[in-house]
């Protein structure tokens, strides 16, 4: 147990201070100012997912705890945190529901703009883990048809809700990414190729939420210019904040890695972190965060002279109009390249309050709507 610890801790983590000061000697920091030098004195290092942790950060430091408020982790080097006896915690599935909301969200916003019916479509899930798991709950409530593909799960149930990978390319009209990026037995960098595209049922659409390198972003472009697809969604991408803005033209939509970002979301990270913090430090967790802000508008009004499914993408698109932090990026279009990655970045880091579904109630009379909004996580009125 260290006494007094420096607690070095990304600045942009909600209720950072409120949580973290009492542990020890607190110093938050931007997630991109961290390095060997400003880190050098830290004991322990509670970073986001913008902060690559490796042993060129942390060779010359005292760290003897990391903890990531993200879900992913491929941005730390495990192995070399295990060799140096560091104790290492990330907040998985702290925004699963979060990534899952935004899913059911870019659909919506594909069947309104397209004029596609819910329920006559296939959703094809790529990972089936804490995100992919709610996504295709959610899809199912709207009406959608499923197929599931998770190489590893398979092996490791042996259960046959689980496709070939060809299948669910052959007969999804959309695929959503949910992998970790990953180099081992199965493979997801660049997976999305021209190859994977070319097995996509035709006029298919594709989300990504996982990580930028699972998609040759390249061969995308190439795709969507030669209409291999029909098109995509993109949440994450390579080289991030130097994203690919001749791609994010091409996009359906486009937003800055903030799938995960609702306030609920981020805070569950906070929690987690601070708790798993204790239980290291040997302290008995006493703070709990206050509550969160309630959306501007709570209560959403449906509309029972629209059929069920149109009804339903409307709620979903009161609650959360995703096009909206669409619009928001595509201004980095009009920006200088040499402004670019800091407009990226202050587009994330400044990211407005965004509540998940469970903070909205709906009021109307048809029952079976109401019934399906609220597996969704809407509340009734």
């Amino acid at each position: 147990m260290i006494s007094q610890p420096t607690i070095i801790a990304d600045e942009r983590i909600p209720y950072v201070r409120d949580a973290l000061q009492p542990l020890g000697r607190l110093i938050t920091l931007s997630g991109r100012d961290m390095n060997a030098i400003t880190i050098r004195n830290a004991d322990i290092l509670i970073v986001r997912s913008v902060t690559r942790v490796d042993e060129l950060l942390l060779d010359k430091s005292n760290v003897r705890y990391v903890a990531s408020a993200s879900t992913g982790y491929d941005h730390i080097d495990t192995q070399y945190l295990e060799k140096r006896g560091i104790h290492f915690f990330a907040a998985a599935g702290c925004n699963a529901n979060a990534v899952s909301e935004y899913v059911a969200a870019a659909i919506a916003f594909i069947c309104r703009r397209d004029t596609l019916r819910l329920d006559d479509l296939t959703l094809g899930i790529i990972g089936v883990g804490n995100i992919g798991a709610r996504v295709a709950d959610k899809a199912r409530a709207m009406g959608m048809k499923v197929l599931l593909n998770d190489p590893p799960l398979k092996e490791k149930t042996g259960s046959d809700k689980f496709r070939p990978l060809e299948t669910v390319l052959r007969r999804a009209d959309i695929v959503t990414l949910h992998v970790p990026l990953t180099e081992n037995i199965y493979p997801t960098i660049r997976m999305v190729n021209s190859s994977f595209m070319d097995a996509m049922k035709p006029n298919a659409f594709l989300i990504n939420t996982s990580r930028g390198a699972v998609v040759d972003e390249d061969a995308l472009l190439a795709g969507l210019k030669n209409k291999q697809i029909r098109d995509a969604v993109l949440d994450v991408w390579c080289n991030e904040p130097a994203i690919n803005t001749g791609l994010l033209e091409r996009v359906v939509i486009g937003t800055p890695h903030i799938a995960g970002h609702s306030i609920d979301g981020k805070v569950n990270a906070t929690v987690m972190v601070y708790n798993d913090l204790c239980k290291f430090l040997g302290m008995t967790p006493g703070w709990k965060p206050e509550d969160l802000p309630r959306p501007e508008k709570p209560v959403i009004l449906l509309n029972e002279n629209k059929d069920k499914f149109t009804a339903i993408i409307d709620v979903l698109l009161c609650a959360y109009p995703i096009h909206n932090d669409d619009a928001v990026l595509r201004e980095i279009l009009h920006k200088p390249e040499s402004g670019r990655e800091s407009f990226f970045d202050s587009v994330r880091n400044e990211y407005p309050m965004r509540r998940e579904f469970n903070s909205y109630h709906v009021t109307g009379n048809n029952s079976n709507i109401i019934d399906i909004l609220c597996t969704l996580g809407f509340i009734n009125y």
